[in-house]
């Protein structure tokens, strides 16, 4: 992509009595309807309950979008245990019967990425114009390169022409002169010689409008250039810090934990933030691999056609089972 994404994930946050490894990990123990399993290299159960609250309507996401992206998250950690139950609480008291809330609070964040990424759609439209002026260019230069070549042939027939006939005059000359019989040989000669001048004439002329309009062309694709760098330049003083914020957030009180999304860039990296909070909530912290799911930022988790725990994340979460 061609504006890289370093986004802050968020550090477990606590009330005043603390947040453990066990604390977390005691809030997914529960009665579950769901599971999604795997083989794994031992004996491991693990428990995630949630429930989606609010979704702020300027996120363009619906609750089964969310939900698809929660179970997508969720199926990573499943791969990596012998067992994940996964219950999902809906309806009136669902806030209260879930362990987790997953919330989607639209603010600033948001609306610094949705702005970055109405830039960066300016920025592709851009580059496809010069794209096509530049296809157009490189099509009129090679037009150029044909009508210099046929200027060029009949420059050179014109040349020799011009002197066969002066060779025949200077001939005649030296043999007397033109007598009468002779004289109509010469209009006739001398008219064919402008003839072929003239049209030399206007194809120069030709020529010349050409390049002219050609370096016109070459003149804007130079100015639209100019300009859409200039724009790329804007997009890194404008939105080069948007990187920086935190993406999402969560929190455990001590009896329920709460997931909140503040910005994502697409459902790509949507999947990502949601597997890195929900390790979270499962008891995970930061491991310092950047391929890792658990790594602190989005960064290197995004490379590669798919989205995968790293051999970090896989002992990690293996880790809460022993």
């Amino acid at each position: 992509m061609l504006f890289p994404h370093l986004l802050l994930l968020c550090a477990v946050l606590s009330t005043a009595s603390g947040c453990s490894r066990d604390d977390a990990r005691n809030q997914v123990r529960g009665n579950s309807d769901t599971a999604l399993s795997s083989v794994g290299p031992g004996p491991c159960t693990l428990e995630f309950s949630y429930a989606i609250g609010t979704i702020d309507p300027r996120f363009h996401i619906s609750r089964n979008e969310v939900r698809q992206a929660v179970e997508e998250a969720l199926a990573l950690w499943a791969g990596a245990v012998d067992r994940l139950d996964v219950q999902f609480h809906e309806g009136i008291r669902a806030g209260e019967q879930a362990r987790n809330t997953i919330l989607f609070e639209y603010d600033e964040r948001q609306d610094q990425s949705d702005r970055a990424r109405r830039f960066q759609d300016q920025i592709a439209s851009k580059g496809d114009f010069i794209d096509q002026l530049h296809r157009e260019y490189e099509l009129e230069q090679r037009d150029l390169e044909r009508r210099t070549g046929e200027h060029r042939r009949l420059s050179g027939r014109l040349n020799e022409r011009i002197e066969r006939f002066n060779s025949w005059v200077e001939s005649v000359n030296q043999s007397g002169g033109f007598g009468e019989g002779q004289l109509g040989e010469y209009e006739e000669q001398l008219q064919a010689v402008e003839a072929k001048r003239e049209r030399e004439r206007e194809m120069r002329a030709d020529l010349d409008q050409f390049v002219a309009s050609l370096n016109r062309r070459a003149d804007l694709l130079n100015r639209e250039v100019a300009f859409h760098d200039d724009m790329v330049r804007q997009f890194y003083r404008e939105f080069g810090d948007e990187y920086r914020f935190n993406s999402a957030l969560y929190r455990f009180d001590g009896t329920r934990g709460t997931i909140t999304v503040y910005h994502f860039h697409n459902r790509r990296e949507l999947k990502v933030i949601l597997a890195h909070e929900i390790g979270h909530a499962l008891g995970l912290g930061h491991v310092p691999d950047s391929r890792s799911i658990m790594y602190e930022t989005i960064r290197d988790q995004m490379l590669g056609r798919e989205i995968v725990l790293s051999a970090e994340d896989i002992r990690a979460v293996q880790a809460l089972c022993r």
